[in-house]
């Protein structure tokens, strides 16, 4: 039998070569982890840590290719992934 699943898709974008360590990374991410897209662009902004700018500039692209790549509405989106 065949296992038939709704497709899923999703938009990514991937930050590399950030010279940041893994745990003040992960402090950011763990707050904005399945927070929608408009609660994950005003969360960093308030707190008080310089790789916030990264994360938000992180959150943007992905939006846009979600946008450009889909034709998804980026007031639909969510984080799933961090």
């Amino acid at each position: 039998m065949k296992n038939e699943k709704t497709p899923e898709f999703g938009a990514q974008a991937l930050g590399k070569n950030i010279r940041v360590s893994a745990i003040k990374m992960r402090r950011i991410l763990n707050q904005i982890r399945g927070c929608s897209y408009g609660e994950a662009l005003v969360l960093p902004e308030f707190m008080p840590y310089k790789t916030c700018f990264v994360v938000s500039q992180l959150i943007l692209s992905a939006a846009a290719n979600a946008n450009a790549n889909f034709g998804l509405n980026k007031s639909d989106l969510f984080i799933s992934e961090a």
